[in-house]
């Protein structure tokens, strides 16, 4: 919802343009794609899953972009040879990430500080929502005791009240929230998994501005051979247009798999109420950013902005990785980080001259 209302404002601006009902399968792509984070941190981390899922996603978008797909005209280039010697460092870049080993703290360590026994019925707000894991621990194949949580209805919450240790408890239900069938996984195989992931989810993200690009290149197949007023105006060329069909088309999917979830837990979602707050702002920051992002394939060509665009965020969620989250530890995986941000730039600069 935070992410669909900015473009009902936007929509109003540009005075109501026509919704087109195929644009919002762009919106169902980003939502599949984006329904895969979860998993994908939980196997790998955020900086790594990142930094993959952007040069996956900057790969397929360039390419429907440049060649042309989905009924998508080509887009020319002033110098195709810098644009494909970026696009080849940038897909170096994605090589040399795979050769980190994120962090990730160890199960028997963490289980007993977070998931005590004191908080044995209910969950506390203030603890992770990714339980914590290791690909070292010997028992991760095993739910233990200390790592089970057993979640306490909403009405037991009212009930009791709040806890004696001062901390506000959500009032979630569930049965017996347990490590997830990807933290079960060797580490071996929980790294390819999360690696497939993001290589999915990136396909998913690069594909979602398709349709919106169809319905622009095609505008004949709409109304024939007129090349003139009315007949153009029906069809805007515009991109910043088709977003409120767009965004119309990500909260109907979310709101699709939110209600499958429903079913798979038989009507007992887990919902923390202390992020609802800070998805609200992330998901507004998301839409004006993704707005910005319809505009600079507008003047750029997806050729170029996408590879601009994505490094960006690789860049940024590696130092969370680094600074915040100690994902990325040690001399080794930050000289390969650090050569890997080396690569990815000179790539965007490459692509952003090559126009």
């Amino acid at each position: 919802m935070a992410i669909w209302l900015p473009s009902v404002v936007l929509h109003a601006i540009q005075g109501f343009p026509r919704f087109w009902p195929l644009a919002m399968l762009g919106g169902f792509l980003w939502c599949t794609g984006n329904i895969m984070v979860v998993p994908i941190i939980q196997c790998i981390g955020m900086a790594m899953g990142l930094l993959i899922w952007g040069v996956s996603n900057m790969l397929t978008g360039w390419a429907t972009g440049r060649f042309g797909a989905f009924g998508m005209d080509p887009e020319p280039l002033g110098n195709p040879t810098l644009n494909y010697f970026g696009v080849a460092l940038c897909f170096i870049s994605a090589l040399i990430v795979f050769l980190i080993k994120p962090h990730i703290e160890n199960v028997d360590q963490t289980a007993e500080r977070t998931y005590s026994e004191k908080d044995a019925g209910f969950i506390n707000e203030r603890d992770p929502l990714i339980p914590p894991f290791s690909g070292n621990s010997p028992s991760i194949n095993t739910v233990h005791s200390s790592t089970a949580v057993k979640v306490r209805s909403y009405d037991s919450t009212l009930s009791q009240g709040p806890s004696t240790s001062g901390e506000h408890n959500s009032p979630v239900e569930g049965g017996v929230t347990e490590l997830s069938f990807f933290q079960r996984l060797p580490p071996f195989q929980r790294k390819l998994a999360g690696i497939i992931m993001s290589i999915v989810s990136g396909v998913f993200y690069g594909t979602n501005f398709a349709p919106v690009i169809y319905i622009k290149d095609n505008y004949e197949q709409w109304y024939g051979n007129c090349t003139v007023s009315p007949c153009v105006e029906h069809v805007s060329k515009q991109d910043i247009d088709y977003v409120f069909a767009h965004f119309t088309g990500i909260l109907c999917t979310s709101i699709l798999y939110f209600t499958i979830y429903c079913i798979v837990k038989k009507n007992r979602p887990v919902v923390y109420p202390r992020v609802m707050l800070p998805a609200i702002i992330s998901g507004v920051m998301w839409s004006i950013a993704d707005i910005s992002f319809f505009m600079a394939n507008e003047v750029l060509d997806e050729s170029v902005s996408f590879p601009i665009i994505n490094a960006g965020p690789g860049v940024v969620a590696s130092l969370w990785g680094v600074f915040l989250f100690k994902e990325i530890r040690g001399k080794r995986n930050l000289v390969i980080l650090a050569i890997a941000f080396c690569f990815t730039m000179a790539g965007c600069l490459m692509c952003g001259l090559s126009k």
